[in-house]
Parts: C-alpha cells; sequence; structure tokens
C-alpha cells in the first residue's frame, strides 16, 4: 500500500463511527511518512478516536511511537496537513506533560522522563531554532504549572540547559497559573 493508500484509509477511519484494529494501527506506526504518522498521531492521542481502536493499544505500544514522531517533527518542522510542525510537537509535549503528571502510574512516569530526555536532546543540538521551540514552544508553557517545577530541576545543574531553564521560568512566573 503506497504512503497516499495509507493516509486515505487512516481518514477514513478518522471519519466512521466504527472501531479499527490495534494491529491495522501498530502497522500504520511503522510507516516512514511523517504525513501518515500525524494522521495516526491524531487517531491515537484524541478522543474519541482512540477509544475505537480494538484492542486498546498499550502505553509500551504508544511510547516509542510518540517519542519518534515528536522527535522527528521537532527536528525536520514538516509543513504537512498531518504532520506536526516543529512548535506543534513542542505543544503536544506539553499537552503530554498535562495529561501524564497527575497519573502515578510508572508506565505514565516512564513516558514524561522520555518526554523531557527528547526535550534534552534536542536543546543540546546545537541547532538555534530548535532550542528556541523546545524553551518557547514547551518548555515555558509546561513550567507555567507549578507542579512541573521540580521535574526539570536538575537542568539547572547542567550550564546549556541552565539557560533553557531561567529563561522558561523567567516566562513561567509571569503566566503562572
Amino acid at each position: 500500500m503506497t504512503d497516499a493508500e495509507t493516509l486515505e484509509c487512516i481518514e477514513k477511519t478518522l471519519k466512521q463511527n466504527g472501531s479499527v484494529s490495534g494491529d491495522t494501527v501498530k502497522r500504520w506506526m511503522c510507516n516512514s511518512s511523517l504525513e501518515v504518522l500525524g494522521a495516526v498521531h491524531e487517531l491515537v492521542t484524541y478522543s474519541p478516536y482512540w477509544e475505537r481502536i480494538d484492542p486498546p493499544l498499550s502505553e509500551a505500544d504508544l511510547l516509542p511511537f510518540l517519542l519518534s514522531f515528536y522527535k522527528r517533527c521537532l527536528y525536520e518542522d514538516p509543513k504537512g496537513d498531518w504532520s506536526l510542525s516543529r512548535y506543534e510537537a513542542a505543544a503536544a509535549i506539553v499537552s503530554r506533560f498535562q495529561a501524564l503528571l497527575p497519573n502515578k502510574k510508572p508506565e505514565r512516569q516512564a513516558l514524561l522522563v522520555k518526554l523531557k530526555d527528547l526535550l534534552v536532546q534536542c536543546y543540546l543540538s546545537d541547532n538555534p531554532e530548535l532550542q528556541t521551540a523546545i524553551v518557547t514552544g514547551a518548555l515555558e508553557h509546561i513550567l507555567e504549572e507549578p507542579r512541573f517545577r521540580s521535574f526539570f530541576t536538575d537542568w539547572t545543574k547542567h550550564p546549556l540547559l541552565r539557560r533553557a531553564y531561567d529563561l522558561a521560568m523567567e516566562w513561567a512566573i509571569y503566566h503562572e497559573r
């Protein structure tokens, strides 16, 4: 099946009310096209779509997909209909933090750690545009909520991450919820 055919199939699934096989979704998650992966992201992260996946996907299924997809979008900054731009991916990471932190399940906490590690990796990439997106698109908004701040205090011990943390905290304190 071509990427265009796969994308058409996913779009049809999004428009219908019926269930979709978890195995089918897992196959779609292995596609290399960011447009296809963007449509899959819509399916697996937004209700009521993900509620129609049968059987439901596990955190173990979602974690590698989300991390890989967000990473590619952050680095590649695509401009497609379904893929996420760099700043949209940063905003999606903020949404993941907001959805996951209150949940203390170990697999959810593992995802938060992995998302934080992804932000570290991207910020340390020596790409000024990507660094700005990490600070202004993700970290500022994550740190607006005081309950997230202690999770990032280790950034204050790293000379490069400290700058990002300090910049984000300036915004966060001003916009504190």
